[in-house]
């Protein structure tokens, strides 16, 4: 009898046991198909243009890597900023807008916002400049009470706010980037005598003001 009612009794827990595992094993497939599914969606959108490529790297073992590169950030310097340790990035933020950022080899930060326009909950527009963000990073410090002008330890300018939104940085090496809103580009400047400020040389226009006029040509 004893025996009849063991047997009685494992019937049920068995098969509440088997439903559980298959509803469990259920639950993972259709996770995995849930996955698969934003894993193509994303797929999708990324080959559209509509959303910028996202690297997921993982490592299996003791020591799990998990390595998550932010999908709205993307490296822009060229081969000779690299080359002069120059790092150069462009993100974009939550409100649509861009931020350009160029690092110099010493950790001197700069970083320069695209303007935008808002509306407030009272139903004003605002509009809202660029702006420009110097780290200095204890490397230099502001020679103006402005903050136009940034100097080294040894009173060199290294850093210039100009009058049309962009900076000007010595990159360490002789040679110097502009940044704004719209990128990074490298620059011609010369030094003056003393070493103690620089001038930005305009290449498609090298003599400035001491540029021969054109001569026309007669037909």
């Amino acid at each position: 009898m004893a025996n009849e009612f063991n047997e009685s009794f494992k019937a049920p827990v068995e098969s509440t046991q088997n439903m559980a595992a298959l509803g469990d094993y259920a639950m993972v497939r259709q996770d995995q198909q849930l996955a698969n599914f934003d894993r193509q969606m994303n797929a999708n959108l990324v080959d559209a243009g509509l959303l910028p490529a996202m690297e997921l790297n993982l490592a299996n073992g003791d020591d799990d890597v998990i390595e998550l590169k932010n999908p709205f950030k993307k490296d822009i310097a060229t081969k000779a900023m690299k080359d002069s340790g120059v790092k150069a990035t462009e993100t974009l933020n939550d409100d649509g807008t861009k931020s350009i950022t160029a690092e110099t080899k010493n950790g001197v930060r700069v970083t320069v916002s695209e303007g935008s326009e808002r509306i407030m909950p009272s139903g004003n527009k605002v509009k809202i400049d660029e702006s420009v963000m110097i780290e200095p990073n204890g490397q230099i410090r502001q020679k103006d009470k402005d903050g136009k002008v940034w100097v080294d330890a040894k009173g060199r300018e290294v850093v210039r706010k100009n009058d049309d939104g962009s900076v000007t940085i010595d990159t360490g090496d002789g040679g110097f980037v502009k940044v704004d809103s719209q990128g990074v580009k490298k620059i011609s400047a010369i030094r003056s005598r003393d070493g103690k400020t620089f001038e930005e040389i305009d290449t498609d226009s090298p003599l400035g003001n001491l540029r021969p006029p054109q001569i026309p040509v007669r037909k």
